[in-house]
């Protein structure tokens, strides 16, 4: 019997990393080279409207419209238009 579950445990141990590999190769293929899934925003340094606001994730366009409408009557910007133009 030792001899049957060791070649078992060799079995499953092959079936696993094939397994491991599959994954990790069909992962490697979906991602999208151009894709960025981040990127920094170029707010003028002298710009301190956006201080009001803290660190934000847009995950769709209709987050990032959200945002902007419900931001457009704050006050304290230099120039809102450069604000919005760098998020666009």
């Amino acid at each position: 019997a030792p001899a049957f579950d060791a070649q078992r445990g060799y079995k499953m141990k092959i079936v696993l990393w094939c397994l491991l590999l599959a994954i990790l190769f069909h992962a490697g293929q979906s991602i999208d080279e151009s894709a960025k899934f981040f990127r920094i925003i170029p707010i003028a340094n002298r710009e301190t409207g956006y201080s009001n606001f803290a660190s934000i994730v847009f995950m769709s366009k209709k987050d990032l419209d959200s945002f902007l409408t419900d931001s457009s009557t704050q006050i304290g910007w230099n120039n809102r238009q450069e604000f919005e133009d760098a998020l666009l």
